[in-house]
């Protein structure tokens, strides 16, 4: 169970363990919720402290008979008595006939095993709840008790986890005897969830949901450089996903167009929000107008970019400040005025997600002569990983999807020369759909990718791969 400063305490979590389980009812819709989720049916008697069960310890036969004699005090205590009296006496002249090849403790216990009657149990402790009660008819065996103070001594358990390498001793909790228990230690955030102890030790859930695995219903986004090409395909992977995205670009008109067109698809929703980002004031504008209308941005697509090709003897010097102007520094100067949105509902286990769109020519050297856009491209790369270190511990996540070919306005004189030759270098042997930069975008936004950060994920079908071999 996680403490203040967000670090496993498993000794504390069982020591308290109902005051914990009270504690997550209190605040998650109380005992008529705990019994809708548990599919249980509470008692007047559940209303009770809950006290953990114990199993009794296997007593010898000799015991057993002796416990059974003194234990009963009911009307018909003389009529045990005596049973119990006989039974001694049956193993006493068992135990003298015995054949001398077979030891007398061995004879006596079978034959008390066959004499004590089959409806007598050991008596048990006082249940006070009906679930304890489900539990208990379970048990038709004899363990050893599990107290509290019990230690896990195997060097070796959760050894390989690296919260547990300075820890000396861990509490023992039995599995299937509280669920809740279970669930508040599996989850350091007090999740009420079907997992169990062992689950633990093997690294994995028994059950997991996947029907909102991948869900950005409702989410809100940004995308710059949204009206055509890849940004287009991002944003409408968003809208397509249910979410509430927010487009930019120079071309009003444009931005304007594909808004109202991916609107009345749906079922999420665009809106427009034309600027040019190359400009500090535009970026503050669009960060302002987004404020008046959400309180909190989800997700943070860089998109919006340039690109330059000319022979190196002729390359100019503006190419590499329009470039790396857009590409890079503007690409950080809008990260940090949207981060009071970013960071707005952001929690540890709903972060928020930046997603900067770089290429596959930031991590290698291309046939074309881009110096500018390569350059600013394997920037944009560092410089993502370096800010993921940063936000990650403000619960904001930066990843970089570096595309291959794709469809766009950028690509298009490049495919239209070099399609062929382009396509067979590409070991999938197609060129890159809409599906696939939007899913991957929509997966490093959802739950699925919220334990992903500072990664470049290469969407280009191998051809980075391939042109390494």
């Amino acid at each position: 169970y996680s403490s203040k400063d967000n670090t496993w305490e498993p000794s504390s979590a069982v020591t308290n363990a109902e005051e914990l389980v009270k504690q997550y009812w209190n605040t998650h819709g109380g005992l008529e919720e705990r019994d809708k989720l548990l599919g249980k049916k509470r008692s007047v008697t559940a209303k009770k402290e809950i006290t953990p069960l114990k199993r009794q310890r296997q007593d010898s036969p000799e015991t057993t008979i002796k416990r059974m004699k003194t234990a009963d005090t009911t009307s018909n205590h003389e009529q045990n008595t005596q049973k119990n009296k006989e039974e001694e006496e049956k193993i006493e002249s068992v135990s003298e006939t015995h054949s001398p090849l077979m030891k007398p403790e061995e004879t006596k216990v079978e034959e008390v095993k066959e004499q004590i009657p089959k409806d007598t149990k050991p008596e048990k402790q006082d249940i006070e709840t009906s679930a304890a009660k489900q539990v208990a008819s379970a048990e038709e065996e004899y363990s050893d008790d599990y107290e509290e103070d019990d230690i896990v001594t195997d060097p070796d358990y959760r050894r390989d986890w690296d919260w547990t390498k300075d820890i000396d001793s861990l509490i023992k909790v039995q599995r299937g005897r509280k669920r809740e228990l279970e669930a508040l230690i599996r989850w350091k955030d007090g999740v009420l969830a079907l997992y169990t102890t062992a689950s633990i030790k093997q690294k994995c859930p028994k059950l997991m949901d996947f029907s909102n695995l991948f869900s950005v219903k409702d989410k809100v986004v940004l995308v710059t450089g949204g009206s055509r090409g890849i940004g287009e395909m991002i944003a409408t992977g968003f809208v397509s996903a249910g979410a509430k995205v927010y487009i930019t670009s120079r071309s009003a008109d444009v931005c304007y167009k594909v808004a109202k067109e991916l609107t009345a698809k749906g079922p999420g929703q665009c809106i427009a929000i034309p600027a040019d980002l190359q400009r500090i004031d535009e970026i503050k504008r669009l960060v302002a107008e987004i404020s008046k209308a959400e309180d909190h941005l989800d997700v943070l697509v860089n998109n919006a970019g340039a690109n330059w090709n000319e022979s190196f003897d002729k390359f100019p010097d503006e190419a590499f400040e329009k470039v790396m102007n857009l590409n890079l520094k503007r690409i950080f100067t809008l990260t940090q005025a949207c981060l009071p949105l970013l960071t707005a509902k952001a929690a540890p286990d709903n972060t928020s997600s930046v997603i900067n769109i770089g290429s596959i020519d930031g991590e290698r050297s291309p046939p074309q002569e881009t110096y500018a856009y390569s350059a600013s491209k394997g920037g944009l790369h560092h410089m993502s990983r370096h800010m993921a270190g940063k936000l990650g511990r403000r619960n904001v996540r930066v990843n970089v999807v570096a595309p291959g070919a794709f469809q766009s306005k950028m690509m298009k004189a490049t495919l239209d020369k070099f399609h062929k030759q382009i396509v067979a270098s590409i070991p999938a042997g197609r060129i890159g759909s809409p599906e696939d930069i939007a899913g991957t975008c929509i997966y490093l936004s959802s739950r699925a990718g919220q334990y992903t950060n500072g990664a470049t994920i290469t969407v280009d079908g191998a051809a980075l791969a391939a042109s390494r071999m």
